[in-house]
């Protein structure tokens, strides 16, 4: 999963050595600021990586980091597939899908279909997700005759498109019977 940095917020970046011996002291290139804008803490041991306290100074070390730019949305599916497994043909199931967006631009779900009329999806089917969050998807199985019931959901995003299996088993309502 890429960081997704906005471009204007400070970054809080730990480098640690985390040795039990040391041969020689590693070199780092600084700039002088102003304020108090590093904190620093030096042992020769092994552990150093779980301290959270140090020492405040006004030496920023100079730190190259390679950004990339335009890192696209990416979609991650909670479920491949969805099984209803048995479902009355008077009645109804549903079942809910998550849909991540794991990039850093935007994820535009632009449509969400499938093909037969006996599953319904009951939420919209076209939104945005931001980095980092999810949206969700409810799909009603509401079977009109017996048997297994098979679709396909198609999800058409800018991340690019996706397939999740439907399928279902419609049984014949419960028959209540009274004898005297």
């Amino acid at each position: 999963t890429p960081f997704c940095w906005d471009g204007v917020s400070n970054l809080l970046i730990e480098t640690c050595f985390n040795n039990a011996s040391w041969t020689n002291n590693a070199q780092t290139f600084y700039s002088t600021t102003a304020y108090n804008s590093c904190v620093y803490y030096t042992q020769d041991a092994a552990g150093v990586c779980d301290i959270s306290s140090g020492t405040t100074i006004n030496f920023r070390p100079n730190i190259r980091l390679n950004l990339v730019a335009g890192v696209p949305a990416a979609m991650s599916l909670s479920k491949n597939c969805i099984s209803y497994d048995t479902v009355s043909v008077t009645g109804s199931k549903k079942d809910s899908l998550y849909i991540k967006n794991t990039g850093c631009a935007t994820l535009t779900i632009s449509n969400i279909t499938k093909a037969t009329s006996e599953y319904s999806i009951n939420t919209a089917t076209s939104f945005s997700v931001l980095p980092g969050d999810s949206g969700k998807v409810v799909i009603t199985l509401t079977p009109t005759t017996t048997g297994n019931k098979l679709d396909t959901l198609k999800i058409f995003s800018n991340a690019g498109d996706s397939l999740i299996c439907l399928n279902g088993v419609a049984v014949p309502p419960a028959v209540i019977g009274l004898s005297p």
